[in-house]
């Protein structure tokens, strides 16, 4: 299994370094999120601490101030962002190793809830993916989705194409679950939708609780009955909830057997 983080600030190559040192690991997966403007000097700079990006793109950019998700989303598709897809591609290309790229994270969140956004979505995915995906082998693209909103709907995701699934399942404090069941509600919905794409587990924690060093010991046997999991990156931060990996001693404890591959 290969694991990986967010970590704060976003891209730092530094704080990557000081999670290495805090779990006595190399943090292989590096999660960031990006505008359309993503800075590609801070991916480059993950690159040569032997990180693999995975990143997020959210339908923004400077240029474009006064224009909405959806007008962006829209334009993309009409290939009217074409030159900056095609920039976007040739400074990921030159970095040469793999790159694990997704439009706008947990898309299946916003499409819940404005359910004509579907198709508006699924054309601006197309379009990025056609100008973006040949420009190197090494640029693999897919969604990443929150693993609660589509997983019914998943057939009506014709995305045209895709090297990867991405998936966000959690542990919340007002629904605690156990590893097994958080991921048997997750990542079946997506094997029966694509049975032969890899999956990457993109963000996942829990919160700091009495049970957490526990919950972080049973992770390990709860993704290895999923094969086509690849890759775990757990969301490193205090945010909403304290989710890091390193919210109570115990809890350390247990990320660094969990992260070295030892016996919970």
């Amino acid at each position: 299994m290969r694991w990986g983080a967010f970590e704060s600030p976003n891209g730092s190559v530094e704080a990557f370094q000081a999670a290495d040192a805090r779990y006595g690991v190399k943090l292989e997966l590096a999660r960031t999120f990006w505008d359309l403007d993503v800075n590609l000097p801070t991916i480059a700079a993950l690159v040569a601490d032997g990180r693999t990006p995975v990143v997020s793109l959210a339908a923004k950019h400077w240029r474009f101030p006064g224009h909405t998700k959806d007008q962006i989303l829209s334009e993309i598709a009409a290939g009217f962002h074409d030159d900056l897809l095609t920039s976007l591609a040739s400074g990921f290309a030159a970095l040469g190793v793999p790159i694990y790229l997704t439009l706008e994270h947990e898309a299946d969140m916003a499409i819940d809830h404005e359910a004509y956004w579907l198709e508006t979505y699924l054309a601006a995915y197309r379009r990025f993916y056609s100008v973006i995906r040949p420009a190197s082998k090494n640029i693999r693209i897919g969604p990443i989705f929150t693993g609660w909103y589509a997983r019914e709907h998943y057939a009506e995701w014709r995305m045209g194409g895709c090297q990867f699934i991405g998936v966000d399942p959690y542990c919340w404090p007002q629904w605690w679950r156990t590893p097994a069941d958080m991921l048997a509600e997750a990542i079946p919905p997506i094997v029966d939708r694509w049975p032969r794409k890899h999956i990457l587990v993109c963000e996942t924690a829990c919160d700091e609780d009495p049970r957490k060093p526990d919950w972080i010991r049973a992770l390990p046997d709860a993704l290895a009955a999923y094969p086509q999991i690849r890759g775990v990156m757990w969301f490193d931060v205090n945010k909403e909830n304290d989710w890091r990996l390193d919210s109570s001693p115990a809890s350390l404890e247990a990320a660094r057997t969990m992260l070295k591959g030892g016996n919970p």
